[in-house]
């Protein structure tokens, strides 16, 4: 059995031409590393904490804007500038649902271990596939 990826011009298994693969430059390997720490981190970090669970989801989004901020500033400034009146919006709303998912996935920490609210966050797209499902949505496999 041949276990070759498609090349280019060969079809992959759902009949479209694959693009080629190409191994990530080793910085990348090396951000993606330090980004599954941090996140991998955060459960029992969170629950060794005694601080409030509002105050940890604010200081947690203010260091991570941060972080990002640096990079926006240096690498992606025309981009930034560019966003439309919608797009500031949905971020804004976005960034809402984000403290909103913090204010009550910090607090779950307190009332059961790391490892189920994170496996019950997990469900997200299980949540989002019912959801789109009772609206009427067909889902693909």
């Amino acid at each position: 059995m041949n276990m070759a990826l498609p090349t280019q011009d060969e079809p992959s298994f759902g009949g479209s031409p694959r693009t080629s693969l190409t191994r990530p430059a080793r910085i990348d390997v090396l951000w993606i590393g330090i980004a599954i720490a941090f996140v991998s981190a955060s459960g029992p970090l969170i629950t060794a904490t005694v601080a409030p669970a509002l105050a940890i989801a604010f200081w947690r989004c203010f260091i991570g804007s941060g972080a990002t901020g640096v990079w926006v500033a240096f690498r992606a400034r025309s981009e930034f500038r560019r966003l439309s009146k919608r797009q500031w919006k949905l971020i804004i709303v976005s960034g809402l649902l984000l403290g909103a998912h913090f204010a009550t996935w910090v607090p779950s920490l307190r009332f059961t271990t790391v490892a189920s609210a994170t496996a019950l966050v997990a469900t997200q797209p299980v949540w989002a596939a019912l959801i789109a499902r009772a609206r009427g949505v067909r889902i693909e496999r």
